[in-house]
């Protein structure tokens, strides 16, 4: 099915509006998405503020107070006055004045608290398993009282976790809740324990609180809405206190999927949210630090999603709505104006065009706008006026043609026999100059056979010249170069005089140093003498003068060294001055031999002067010989090339005389041709004549 072009422009429009629409809905349906979540999570932040201040002050209080029990141990220990039952009754006030500690546990190392575990170890209090005799006792309230039993096992177990790992981090540290109750009334307990140091600062004891969580799960109920529920998670994922889920208080979770990187943000202090789409809520956790990050528990915040999502659905839902009602509207606008803007004025150029087609020049478009129908209106006028004087002068132009094609054909005839008379004369041209090509070739062939003659004559005396020319040119570089070696002996000389007064001057530059040497020799020779007088001197004063006796003795060693160096510089300066001399006597013969060879060369020179003039005197013979030799050739080849031109143009003649028969008799076809196509002309003109007569114009 052909669509028009109507309906494809429409339907390019709407599409690209939908797809736009829906992509500009997407990215807000997924902005708004986003901040739904960001609202939550400040919402979850907000609710978790408050139960988290009152589990931190919980939390606060028993530490603040089981820091001061573990500070007031140590001190008795440190004492060293105090017995076990004033410990144990100092716990036990501490467990009277405090209604939320359910019991207290106290163990120390072996023989760590009196060290008389011996003394303790048949009584009924004391009997560990292992060592008996230990402080290691548990007391739990009862009342106005409270009941004391021994801690049988502190290497193994969950009972012994809380001596152990506080033993082994030596911090305070919590553990996670047990529950001491059934699993329909769950009693949840945790405990918080501190070390006990002695005065070396070593870890010899555990003292810990096992506290009720109790008040934390009214809390996290006070806390949770309809919407969202408040839980407390210990660091091994066992919830403490659950508002919107009670049966689930002592029990693990198991709906929890934190990774090991959420971990590592929530000890670091962050907030993480977690959806859960199987529940379709969204989880919120707020870490609760201790003092140490493994012992973190977090507040639980869960919302429902719904929740969450509520004002995304709602405006999600009108967006759709919005976006549908603008799509109809847009597809409604977009169809009349292209109906009224693109459509009507297309329908009046396709039917001008339908008209013109079928031979109507004369059609119009009337439209006024100023849009590009306008323009196409306009250029579609200009388009009929041109057509209509095209055709108009055609119409000129085949009356003309017609009348010149009668005319060209009685031309024609007479061209015709004016080419046969043309044809029979060219002939007899043809024939004469066939016999002048003969002569002139004849005559050709005698001339080149002088010239040859006369070229030969021409080289040898070229060769002669050119060797005279070389000989000249070798004589003239000879004496040049005589010249140039009569100029560098002349330097050599000078240079030669130069070195030689040099060499006098060095002869007399090393005496004075000579004289200067043995100036240094008296004066280091001096200077010994006075070292040895210093020396003198400085050990009559005696102790006071050890200094001065090294200085005195330095003194001489330089004066002993700079007397030897001095020896040696006046050797060195005997031997070049020895070597001067005999430098300076080596430049005086070389002076004398370079005169003797300056006066042989300048003789040398005046005999290549004489034979340079000779030679030139041939040379110049030698040419006018070859000038006339070679005037001579010329001239024999000049008479050949013209008798070789002769014979050329008879030849050439000769071609041309044929050359214009054969045109000549190809003309007289051509004109009969010219004839016939002046005919045909005249059928096809008439033909075109009929129809442009069809065209409305």
């Amino acid at each position: 099915m052909k669509l028009k072009l109507s309906q494809k422009l429409i339907a390019t429009l709407i599409s690209i509006f939908i797809v736009t629409t829906v992509i500009i809905m997407a990215i807000n349906m997924m902005q708004m998405e986003k901040m739904g979540y960001e609202k939550a999570s400040l919402q979850a932040v907000e609710a978790s503020k408050g139960y988290t201040a009152s589990f931190q002050s919980l939390i606060d209080q028993q530490t603040g107070s089981l820091k001061t029990l573990s500070d007031t141990i140590t001190e008795l220990q440190i004492g060293g006055k105090a017995t076990r039952e004033d410990l144990i009754a100092i716990v036990e006030r501490y467990i009277q004045s405090d209604e939320d500690i359910f019991y207290v546990n106290v163990a120390f190392e072996p023989n760590a608290f009196d060290h008389k575990d011996d003394e303790y170890q048949y009584l009924n209090l004391y009997q560990n398993e292992k060592d008996p005799g230990r402080f290691a006792i548990s007391m739990i309230q009862s009342g106005s009282s409270s009941v004391r039993s021994p801690l049988l096992n502190l290497e193994d177990g969950e009972l012994a976790q809380f001596y152990l790992k506080t033993m082994e981090r030596g911090e305070i540290t919590r553990l996670d809740p047990v529950n001491y109750g059934t699993e329909s009334n769950p009693l949840l307990y945790s405990s918080i324990n501190a070390p006990i140091f002695n005065k070396d600062n070593e870890i010899i004891g555990v003292v810990g609180y096992m506290i009720s969580l109790g008040r934390l799960q009214e809390d996290a109920i006070q806390f949770t809405t309809e919407h969202s529920s408040v839980a407390l998670l210990s660091q091994g994922t066992y919830y403490v206190a659950n508002g919107g889920n009670p049966d689930l208080l002592g029990q693990q979770s198991e709906s929890i999927a934190i990774g090991e990187k959420d971990i590592e943000r929530i000890l670091n202090g962050e907030t993480i949210e977690i959806e859960n789409k199987d529940s379709k809520t969204l989880q919120h956790f707020i870490p609760l630090p201790f003092a140490s990050a493994e012992d973190t528990w977090y507040v639980e915040v869960l919302t429902s999603t719904d929740y969450v999502l509520k004002d995304f659905y709602i405006t999600r839902l009108v967006s759709i709505i919005v976006a549908a009602t603008t799509t109809i509207i847009f597809i409604v606008s977009i169809i009349l104006l292209i109906r009224y803007f693109v459509l009507k004025p297309l329908n009046k150029l396709n039917y001008s065009l339908k008209q013109m087609a079928g031979g109507d020049l004369t059609q119009r478009l009337s439209i006024k706008s100023k849009d590009e129908f306008g323009e196409m209106a306009v250029n579609f006028n200009q388009m009929g006026d041109h057509l209509g004087d095209m055709f108009r002068h055609v119409t000129d132009l085949s009356l003309n043609v017609s009348a010149t094609s009668e005319q060209m054909s009685a031309s024609s005839q007479q061209t015709a026999k004016a080419s046969e008379n043309i044809a029979h004369a060219i002939d007899r041209v043809a024939t004469g100059a066939e016999e002048q090509h003969s002569y002139s070739v004849t005559t050709s062939a005698e001339m080149k056979e002088m010239a040859a003659g006369v070229e030969r004559i021409a080289e040898s005396s070229s060769l002669a010249a050119q060797s005279s020319q070389i000989a000249e040119e070798n004589t003239v570089v000879g004496q040049g170069k005589m010249q140039q070696t009569v100029e560098q002996m002349v330097e050599l000389q000078h240079a030669v005089e130069h070195s030689n007064e040099a060499i006098t001057a060095l002869a007399a530059k090393s005496s004075q140093i000579k004289q200067i040497t043995e100036l240094i020799a008296k004066v280091s020779q001096q200077t010994n003498l006075l070292a040895l007088n210093a020396a003198i001197e400085a050990s009559r004063v005696g102790e006071h003068g050890k200094g001065f006796a090294v200085v005195a003795s330095e003194i001489r060693n330089l004066a002993d060294q700079t007397k030897q160096a001095n020896e040696s510089i006046a050797e060195l300066i005997e031997e070049v001055y020895s070597g001067t001399l005999t430098a300076s006597e080596a430049m005086e013969n070389g002076t004398k031999q370079m005169v003797l060879g300056i006066t042989s060369v300048h003789e040398a020179g005046q005999i290549f002067t004489v034979i340079n003039s000779e030679v030139q005197r041939v040379n110049e013979q030698i040419s006018e010989v070859s000038a006339a030799a070679e005037q001579l050739h010329a001239s024999s080849i000049g008479v050949a090339s013209t008798v070789e031109q002769f014979a050329s143009n008879a030849s050439s003649t000769m071609n041309d005389a044929a050359e214009v028969a054969a045109a000549s008799e190809e003309q007289l076809a051509s004109m009969q041709e010219v004839a016939t196509s002046s005919e045909s002309l005249s059928v096809m003109v008439q033909e075109l004549m009929e129809r442009i007569a069809r065209f409305k114009i």
